[in-house]
């Protein structure tokens, strides 16, 4: 495991203060509390897009989201 975590580093993004924040609001907004709405919050907290095709959990968020096999 320790060979992966270094090599992605950089590119993993932590659930810190902030996201935490931000999913508190949307949970109490949206009425949800899965995982999705985690990875939506830390992609704001971030300034980041969600890559997945399952954007229609993610568009009650706000969160930028890209559908990679969008035609």
């Amino acid at each position: 495991m320790r060979p992966t975590l270094a090599a992605y580093r950089d590119r993993i993004l932590t659930f810190d203060t902030e996201a935490a924040l931000i999913w508190g609001r949307l949970a109490a907004q949206i009425g949800n509390t899965t995982d999705d709405l985690k990875i939506a919050a830390t992609a704001l907290a971030q300034g980041a897009t969600v890559v997945t095709r399952n954007t229609a959990d993610f568009a009650p968020t706000g969160c930028p989201v890209l559908d990679p096999f969008a035609a």
